[in-house]
């Protein structure tokens, strides 16, 4: 049981990073509007 939860916790780890690497590329490809969601920070 402890393999499994160690296994969840894990994939919930690698899934968000690759999200985030996603979201930051994601960002980048759209620096023309980068300057207007910079500023609702």
């Amino acid at each position: 049981m402890p393999f499994l939860l160690g296994w969840l916790s894990l994939n919930l780890v690698l899934t968000s990073v690759v999200m985030a690497i996603i979201f930051h590329r994601d960002s980048m490809a759209h620096d023309d509007r980068g300057t207007a969601a910079e500023e609702h920070v």
